[in-house]
């Protein structure tokens, strides 16, 4: 069975595939790009491919943005957009995406059924030493992962009845048992150890909290923060308040509300007199006026899908001048500058890249940007490879943002990790070009 998050529905066309469709910002700005509401990487339009024992949702995905139809056999969506909110008392399907990949939806009460090959996978997995457990946990996909995960200590093979996380700490160490324990918790409880750990110990890592928390949609903050108080017992709101202060906390505060409406919808009559409104009121609150209303950014920043960035922040430099970053650096400081920035890293890229999606430039320039720091890189590469057409475009962008190696390809970067390190480089060329998925 081809595994859902990772394979294309018969029937449609290859979504995101490098490099990616312009976003195109002529003289209309367009209602919607064809591939996705959020910026090109959303979840096809019709539900992941199922064998007999997964059963499709019971309704059009989540993320789908209310310009889409339900695929033929589906009841009609609920009024509402399904990007901004999750309609109120829906029945919890159980399958859900998360940044635009298939995974068992958290809130689910039934039980995940086996799929097929599920004993052959597990009783392989209990025959592999080291570093051999690699190609065979990276080809599964999150979907087959967790049921491998489930059942992998009752299997009849495994006498002393381990768990799939102690077999992986037992063959493996470092960065590769590290990497190899984010795969099996799959997409969106990898970001909720991820958001833990940055806020644990001395000072806060923000820079892996912009990442993650910064990037997403209100409905995939939604199962973010249903997942780290199901784990922890403390809203992620609550855990990012107390490391953090001031308007940076804010900020935050803003992005996690999973109420927060996503602009442009189905109920914006003008997408460009949009971005030209937000870039106007950026300016007015930033450096036109004395003094800057953190609160404008903030709102539109974390309330803007990417394509619509993009066009913004081309309405910003056609009025003034300048780039919005420029703005940012001007009229902001310390960690709230940084967050800022790396929100809108992406949009201004494909202002020089049209041909690229914005997320998938900003997530190669993070790659570019981690080269020097193996377990960043690992982190960036594990969380990017789950979604394949995803994965695609950042390998196709990265050559485009490269500062230092200019034309360099991923690949040919990864390669120049030490040859001491040769299981971790296997692991992240693995994820890279989704081997066996």
């Amino acid at each position: 069975m081809s595994d859902p998050a990772t394979s294309t529905p018969q029937g449609t066309a290859p979504y995101g595939a490098p490099p990616m469709p312009a976003p195109a910002f002529p003289s209309e700005y367009p209602a919607f790009p064809a591939t996705s509401p959020t910026g090109g990487f959303a979840p096809p339009a019709g539900p992941p491919p199922q064998s007999s024992v997964y059963a499709p949702p019971a309704g059009p995905p989540p993320t789908q943005g209310s310009l889409y139809a339900p695929p033929p056999g589906f009841p009609p969506a609920p009024a509402g957009n399904y990007y901004n909110a999750y309609p109120a008392g829906a029945i919890e399907p159980p399958i859900v995406y998360y940044r635009g990949v298939a995974i068992h939806n958290p809130k689910f009460s039934g039980v995940i059924a086996k799929y097929d090959g599920a004993d052959q996978d597990i009783a392989s997995l209990l025959s592999l030493k080291g570093n051999g457990l690699i190609p065979a946990l990276t080809k599964l996909g999150p979907l087959k992962t967790e049921v491998v995960v489930r059942d992998f200590p009752s299997h009849p093979n495994n006498k002393k009845c381990v768990s799939l996380k102690d077999h992986i700490k037992r063959e493996t160490s470092g960065l590769v048992e590290d990497g190899l324990l984010g795969l099996i918790l799959g997409p969106v409880r990898y970001d909720a150890d991820r958001v833990r750990k940055a806020l644990q110990g001395l000072g806060t890592n923000e820079e892996v909290l912009n990442e993650i928390v910064l990037e997403l949609a209100p409905q995939d903050c939604s199962l973010l923060t249903y997942v780290y108080r199901e784990t922890y017992g403390k809203t992620m709101l609550e855990d990012i308040k107390g490391d953090l202060s001031g308007s940076v906390a804010k900020l935050f505060e803003t992005a996690v509300d999973v109420h927060r409406r996503m602009l442009p919808d189905a109920n914006t009559p003008d997408h460009k007199q949009l971005a030209m409104d937000d870039a106007r009121d950026l300016y007015k609150a930033g450096e036109g006026k004395m003094g800057t209303n953190e609160a404008t950014f903030h709102t539109i920043l974390t309330g803007r899908t990417p394509l619509h960035l993009v066009e913004v922040c081309r309405q910003y430099l056609d009025k003034q001048g300048k780039a919005l970053s420029k703005a940012i650096q001007n009229e902001f400081s310390g960690d709230e500058k940084k967050s800022l920035e790396s929100i809108i890293v992406g949009a201004e890229l494909a202002l020089s890249h049209p041909e690229f999606d914005p997320q998938a430039l900003r997530d190669a320039k993070f790659l570019e940007d981690a080269m020097g720091s193996e377990g960043l890189l690992l982190m960036r590469i594990l969380r990017a490879h789950w979604s394949r057409p995803r994965m695609d475009a950042i390998t196709a962008a990265f050559p485009r943002v490269q500062e230092k190696h200019k034309g360099l390809a991923l690949l040919s970067a990864l390669d120049k990790i030490k040859k001491e390190k040769g299981a971790l480089r296997d692991l992240l060329v693995g994820l890279v070009k989704g081997e066996g998925v």
